[in-house]
């Protein structure tokens, strides 16, 4: 991690978890998806 002090929050959800809450708008999970950064994901 950086040296600056700045929060980060990290989610992990299943792909089953995301597809329940894909049609909300204002859901968390929506937002982060839309907004969000992928850091890490792994290859099949």
């Amino acid at each position: 991690m950086s040296s600056n002090n700045a929060s980060l929050d990290i989610v992990v959800c299943t792909p089953e978890e995301i597809a329940e809450w894909q049609d909300a708008r204002q859901a968390f999970i929506t937002i982060a998806m839309r907004e969000g950064v992928t850091l890490y994901e792994k290859q099949n």
